[in-house]
């Protein structure tokens, strides 16, 4: 994705998530795959959803992993963690901030550490922390953590352009409207995305179906069999 790793970065003025989507298309055009699902984890649900709509002929389905639902009225705030709010609150109403924080906030999480940083922001919950206690899931996650926070680049302007396309609108009727089926797993002990607000809208979405996971939180590793069998289902 552009501005991660060791991609180019993003234009300037450009959107992000119609760039992301335009990359994934010139991919899929040069790897020959005309039609596949989507695998989209936590905040990325609403950049899978935004794809689906530019090419529906293109996305047999979405499954989403601890997917990020639309916050909209009061109780969807409510229920988040303070950082969250404080970065759809940032996006919504000063946007041009987010860069500035971002670049703070890569500085902060460079300065203690991916591994006390990840124990930081996922201590919150036990179910996240046991599975961070494996050290296959752990080691994957630091090595992957070097796409955005690496000894020679920092992703803090793409992650915010990311977050402003991905926070600062209300998506909710895109994704009621979604042309193609979504299986979202969803943890109870998710901090990030919480479950009583996937429930509302799995509840009113038809085409959202909702695998409810009691013992886990955000980092769904532990049932990879479950959703790449799902993701299997779909493929042409």
């Amino acid at each position: 994705r552009a501005g991660y790793g060791h991609s180019s970065p993003l234009p300037r003025q450009a959107n992000a998530f119609e760039t992301a989507i335009s990359d994934m298309w010139e991919l899929c055009d040069h790897l020959g795959v005309a039609r596949c699902p989507i695998l989209a984890l936590c905040d990325d649900f609403h950049l899978a959803v935004a794809a689906a709509h530019a090419a529906p002929e293109r996305v047999s389905a979405i499954v989403a992993l601890g997917p990020t639902m639309p916050a909209v009225e009061r109780e969807h705030f409510a229920r988040m963690p303070k950082w969250t709010r404080f970065i759809f609150a940032t996006a919504r109403h000063a946007p041009g901030t987010l860069p500035y924080l971002a670049l703070a906030f890569f500085g902060f999480i460079r300065r203690i550490g991916p591994r006390r940083s990840m124990h930081a922001f996922m201590g919150e919950s036990k179910a996240d922390m046991r599975v961070l206690g494996d050290d296959e899931v752990f080691a994957a996650l630091l090595a992957g953590s070097e796409i955005a926070i690496g000894p020679s680049h920092s992703a803090h302007a793409a992650w915010a352009a990311g977050a402003i396309c991905n926070y600062a609108v209300d998506w909710s009727d895109k994704l009621a409207a979604c042309p193609v089926p979504m299986i979202a797993f969803a943890g109870h002990h998710d901090p990030f995305a919480p479950i009583a607000t996937t429930r509302e809208y799995a509840a009113a979405i038809p085409g959202l179906v909702l695998h409810e996971e009691q013992d886990l939180g955000q980092l769904l590793y532990p049932i990879w069999p479950r959703f790449l069998a799902e993701i299997e289902t779909h493929l042409d």
